[in-house]
């Protein structure tokens, strides 16, 4: 049973989210709960009777009151709970998912510059010739005053390209590319499919992108033992040994294309698994409020009053 004062204090006790509505002008009270943003049904829960000796004491009555306000309040307390993790969660993903997907996309474009510019290797003050190297297409001076290049090398014609280790890294870091722009088409299903199982396809993707561009760089200098390249570079110029020639900003994005493609897999990773856990703990907080068939709080000195819920 529950004093009547209690329905005129509920309402200052209503959480925004909530429809809750009480009655107290018949012998029973009746509290409905509809939790408007998340997946819970509709609730209509009898409560009590409304009861006791009106002419109590007003100690009493609000010490009996505030322990039944107390123990209606607390009847979804994961449901609310739950809607403000939900409320906070989605407002940081989306925020995080939406610079996640930049920055993917920043990350395609470095690695299709990456893939076609031929600027992996080049001269310096010291070699003997111009040129520069990039993983199939490259160009090379002729020796003359005049410096004139001449260019040679299509992915589309191997026999072009002047060492199997250039053959090699050329198709990593092309499987790479292939890879991260099928990462961006596949952010399309998030409108159609399951939010967590896109942001993990996505990380694998990723993933697998920086695997492949870690074994393109990798080998790349495998073929800087090249004929080519030892007339441009000198005769020191070997395997893993670069000579007279140095280093192009082309390499040095593709390595920082790497760690870029390891933190977009990481936070991928991190987004799709806060998703799980964020859709298990709603599961689990419906489950505990609908599961609760009974609530009973009585006053020790008075039995007549009381607090009950029904399922």
């Amino acid at each position: 049973m529950i004093n009547s004062g209690v329905a005129e204090r509920l309402e200052n006790k209503i959480k925004d989210g909530y429809l809750f509505t009480a009655s107290n002008h018949i012998k029973s009270l009746f509290i409905s709960s509809q939790w408007t943003r998340g997946r819970s049904p509709f609730l209509r829960v009898p409560v009590g009777e409304i009861g006791g000796d009106r002419d109590a004491g007003n100690s009493r009555n609000k010490s009996q009151e505030s322990r039944q306000l107390g123990a209606i309040v607390k009847m979804l307390p994961s449901q609310e709970a739950s809607k403000i993790y939900h409320d906070n969660y989605m407002r940081n993903s989306r925020a995080i998912g939406v610079l996640w997907a930049i920055f993917t996309i920043c990350f395609a474009t470095i690695n299709v510059v990456v893939f076609i510019q031929p600027y992996w290797i080049g001269d310096s003050v010291s070699t003997p010739h111009a040129g520069y190297f990039g993983l199939f297409h490259y160009c090379v001076g002729d020796g003359n005053s005049n410096r004139e290049l001449i260019c040679q090398g299509t992915f589309s014609d191997f026999s072009s390209i002047p060492s199997g280790a250039f053959k090699a890294a050329s198709f990593f870091v092309l499987l790479s590319m292939v890879l991260i722009l099928s990462c961006i088409a596949c952010m399309a299903l998030f409108f159609f499919c399951n939010t967590a199982t896109v942001y993990k396809t996505c990380a694998w993707m990723q993933l697998l992108c920086a695997v492949c561009l870690v074994l393109g760089c990798l080998i790349f200098p495998d073929g800087w033992d090249a004929e080519v390249i030892r007339d441009m570079c000198g005769e020191e110029t070997g395997k893993y040994t670069l000579g007279n020639c140095s280093v192009r900003w082309a390499y040095i994005l593709a390595i920082i294309g790497i760690l870029d493609a390891l933190i977009l897999s990481f936070l991928a990773f991190v987004l799709g698994n806060r998703q799980n856990d964020f859709m298990h703990d709603e599961i689990k907080a419906e489950n505990k409020d609908l599961a609760v068939s009974r609530i009973e709080i009585r006053d020790t000195k008075d039995p007549r009053f009381g607090v009950q819920r029904f399922p």
